[in-house]
């Protein structure tokens, strides 16, 4: 019989950026190499090359690229 790990508020989190990102955080994961931005700019058009760069980014941080990367917390779409 299948049993759920985590309930849905738990998961529905854990499937998401948190809240707050710490500077150093953002510095690490989020800063993009000169092949990363190289990647990026073949993406044809400036909203596919932000959601590219954010992907990678996310990957980093988190292991994965959440469903909704509009949730990001400003600090990190800023920098």
């Amino acid at each position: 019989m299948p049993v759920q790990f985590l309930n849905n508020a738990e998961r529905e989190k854990f499937n998401n950026f948190p809240n707050h990102i710490y500077e150093e955080d953002i510095i690490t994961f989020f800063t993009l190499s000169d092949s990363d931005k190289l990647e990026i700019k073949r993406q044809r058009t400036q909203q596919n090359q932000f959601g590219f760069a954010m992907q990678i980014c996310a990957l980093r941080f988190l292991g994965f690229s959440p469903k909704n990367l509009t949730q990001a917390p400003q600090q990190v779409i800023e920098y």
